[in-house]
Order: structure tokens, then sequence, then C-alpha cells
């Protein structure tokens, strides 16, 4: 079956991060019937990045070509890609990837052997500029946007975790009609770590019925810079994360957040007891867990706070 697939990558300020994703997908495997180009949306740049998509574009296999989207985030820069993709197949890498060869074979043979709207694809992660922490363990990939569930192709069920994420994820033309744009404000923008902006989009995509399937051979690396395994980094997307999560929440009358904003930083103080008696028991992992739980707690309790003052992010949600 035919395919035109539009690869689509927002980025901001990382021009030397970029050329290697770039490098990488001169290398991949276009299947027979498949065509294909690569959009990169420049987001509020003030680096060199058109310049180096410019000098890369002439050694592309496929037309490659970078365009300006002032609005500073990674929604915004989603949507100026989706307006300027022509493909029936869009499909969003992060900036900071290493595609597999048989990435874009993977995509297309989901896409023709199953009834999909949206497919995620396999995500490891990438220690190249450092070493895996001893903390790390399988519960630590999703934070560090790692995404591994196996060999075999499946449908997501219709309840319960997307195991995809925007790092490397596609859906059809027809789905972007039936779900609209991305939320711009529920995500990176500056220095926030808000997380939610695939997460939110697949949810009105699940609200329509629209079907989604992993991808297994569709596979990219994702690198682990060397700051985000730091403490710092980490509490910070821990409390990002928790306000992410209230964002999400359906809507409810205000007055309801309250117990919120009362309950969840007294349950992260619970939290930090579990990693006390995790330290003195030597468990590392479990202790970082707990601590970066109790930071997600009081980072649900300023969401909840955001959404009581109408300051979220999603107003017309709440």
């Amino acid at each position: 079956m035919k395919r035109n697939i539009s690869i689509l990558i927002p980025t901001h300020n990382r021009s030397e991060i970029l050329s290697r994703t770039m490098k990488s997908l001169s290398e991949i495997r276009i299947p027979v019937q498949a065509e294909v180009e690569v959009i990169v949306v420049a987001n509020a740049c003030t680096d060199d990045t058109e310049e180096l998509v410019s000098s890369i574009a002439p050694e592309m296999p496929m037309p490659t070509r970078c365009v300006v989207e002032a609005e500073a985030g990674l929604n915004a820069a989603r949507n100026r890609a989706a307006m300027e993709a022509r493909g029936d197949i869009l499909a969003y890498l992060d900036d900071d990837v290493w595609v597999d060869p048989d990435w874009l074979v993977g995509l297309c043979e989901v896409y023709d052997s199953e009834p999909a709207d949206i497919v995620g694809g396999r995500v490891l992660l990438w220690w190249d500029a450092v070493s895996p922490p001893t903390w790390m363990c399988k519960d630590f990939e999703t934070m560090l946007s790692g995404s591994d569930h196996g060999e075999d192709v499946f449908e997501v069920p219709s309840k319960g975790m997307f195991c995809m994420l925007g790092a490397n994820f596609s859906f059809s033309r027809e789905t972007l009609a039936k779900v609209g744009s991305f939320r711009p404000g529920l995500d990176r923008t500056g220095k926030s770590l808000l997380a939610g902006g695939e997460t939110e989009f697949l949810l009105r995509a699940r609200e329509a019925g629209l079907r989604m399937f992993y991808a297994p051979r569709a596979c990219v690396k994702h690198w682990v810079a060397p700051h985000r395994i730091e403490s710092k980094y980490l509490h910070r997307l821990a409390f990002d994360a928790g306000r992410t999560g209230v964002f999400l929440t359906q809507p409810k009358p205000k007055w309801k957040w309250v117990p919120t904003v009362l309950g969840r930083p007294f349950r992260g103080l619970v939290g930090l007891g579990g990693e006390m008696l995790a330290r003195l028991s030597g468990n590392e992992s479990v202790a970082l867990s707990r601590r970066l739980g109790a930071v997600q707690c009081l980072g649900r309790a300023a969401g909840a706070v955001q959404v009581i003052l109408g300051s979220g992010p999603l107003k017309g949600k709440h």
C-alpha cells in the first residue's frame, strides 16, 4: 500500500544534538511504496538550527526542510509541523534520538497490517554521554523517556496507560481531523517540565474511539543527557509530573481540589519516611522512588492550587 509519511521533529536550540538525529535519519530504509519528507520545526531558536538543516538537506535521501515557529512551546511546534506536513501519516520524533535503520519499515508494517489510527514505537535509553546510575531500574525508564514493551505488536488497551511517548509516535491525518490539534501550554515551554502534551492528545483520541498500536520494530534510542540523572532535574521532573497529572484530570468543581491541596503534602511526608526506611535497608532505587513520589505529591498540590485560582494551562477543561 502506498504511504505518504511526514517525519516531524520539533527542536529548540539544540543543533548539535539534532545533527546526530538527522544523521541517523539519513540511513533509514525507505519502503518501496513510501514517499517521505522530513520537516524540522525550529521553535523559537536563536542558534544555527536553520543553517544546519539547510546544509544537511542536500545529503538526505528524502526532501528535508526547516520551518520556523516563533511561539515557544513543544505543542506549538507540533501544531506548526502538522500544518506544514503533506503526508497522510504524521510521525513525530524528538530531536535527541538515534533512529534505527528499520524504524520506518516497522512503522509502515503496523499501519499496513492493523486497523491503526495511532502507532507508538519502541524507545530505548541511549547511554552515550553517561553510564546508568546505580539506582537505575525498569521503573525509572519511563521517567527518562524510555518505552520498551517487548518484541510483539499489540493493540493498546482502551483503558490504562498508553505505553507510547512523544519521542516516537505517529498518527494518521484522519486522526488529527477527528481529535484536533495539540493544546499549547501543556508541555515543555522554557524551564517548565510539564509533559502531558501527547497524553492529553491521546486521551481525546481514546474518547473518540480511535485505535492505538505498539510497533516494536519502529525503534529509536533516546539520548540520556548527563543532567537528566541529577537530583535537581529529577526533582523538577517529579514536581511537574504531579502538576501535569492534575491538569489532565477530568473536570470537577474547584472546591473538590481542596483535599488535594491539604492531603498531598501529608502523603509526601509519609513518602519521605518510606525513603528513610529504604535507605536504612540499602535499597537505593526504592529510596529514590519514595523521595520523587513525595516531590510529585507536592506538585499535585501546587497544580490543584493553580486550578482553584484558574491559572492552569487547560483553563477550558476545569
